[in-house]
């Protein structure tokens, strides 16, 4: 099922572009067992404006120098791949996992069991809590990769600005008017240094109503929303050249369990074999 936080604007080219729902059957290959579970059509839809254009429909030249998702054979003893292209969203077992092709950079996480994992593509991972469903649910992760824009989610009419480095993240989210910006700080995640802000959205605020909620939007014009009571942290690294961003947002729903989960799943992250 399409993304509850996230729509896709189709293109007849976008052969790279980012799958939302997982694919019918899964391959063995050390993959832990899909879960047959996805939410229903009733389930929640919520209401988006069409995006704008993206900056982009092609994966940019500069991943290469980012560090590489390793082979089947590459995995550290003890580490299974998440699900790669054209396999089921899976629901883990107890461990430590790394990501797969078609995301070209290597991260690695230990995840409680029944977290969830959605199907990856060229520029974004996601993650989720046990009561979630890897792309959306109270408590979850995603790894994104530029080419991507930032806009305020408290507005309708922001066309967006190009965010390809730290430093073009810093000023994008520093522009923001609507929602309560916190930081930015400086942290290391994953064994990489970068900034980090957290972004808030009061259940009821003057300044941000009627805005369309979108904050990021990926190549292909895929959307990440924050929502009235949600919060958002962002944490922008750099990765040999290659801006990473680290999403971790969390709604109403979530439980202390869902946020201790999330901060211990974060602090097991490694980047491209960083401790």
């Amino acid at each position: 099922m399409p993304s509850k936080r996230l729509l896709t604007v189709c293109a007849a080219s976008a052969v790279t572009a980012v799958v939302l729902a997982g694919c019918g059957g899964s391959s063995s290959g050390g993959k832990p067992s899909a879960s047959g579970s996805t939410p229903s059509l009733g389930a929640s839809t919520q209401s988006m404006s069409t995006p704008a254009t993206s900056g982009g429909t092609s994966t940019p030249s500069t991943l290469s120098s980012a560090s590489p998702t390793p082979a089947a054979s590459d995995f550290p003893s003890g580490t299974s791949p998440l699900p790669a292209e054209g396999e089921d969203t899976a629901t883990l077992e107890a461990g430590r996992y790394v990501t797969s092709d078609p995301f070209p950079v290597s991260v690695s996480v230990t995840v409680p069991a029944g977290w969830k994992s959605e199907e990856p593509g060229a520029y974004v991972v996601f993650l989720s809590t046990a009561d979630g469903f890897g792309n959306d649910g109270p408590a979850t992760l995603a790894l994104l990769l530029s080419p991507l824009e930032f806009s305020d989610p408290c507005s309708t009419d922001d066309p967006g600005t190009s965010v390809a480095s730290v430093d073009d993240f810093v000023k994008a989210v520093a522009a923001m008017r609507g929602p309560k910006v916190t930081g930015p700080k400086d942290v290391t995640l994953g064994g990489l240094k970068g900034r980090q802000v957290t972004l808030s959205a009061p259940a009821k605020s003057v300044s941000c109503k009627g805005g369309n909620g979108v904050v990021m939007t990926l190549a292909l014009g895929h959307q990440f929303l924050l929502n009235p009571g949600e919060t958002m942290s962002l944490t922008a690294l750099d990765d040999s050249g290659v801006l990473l961003i680290v999403e971790e947002r969390t709604t109403p729903a979530a439980t202390p369990q869902d946020r201790a989960q999330i901060a211990k799943v974060l602090q097991s992250m490694s980047i491209g074999g960083s401790t």
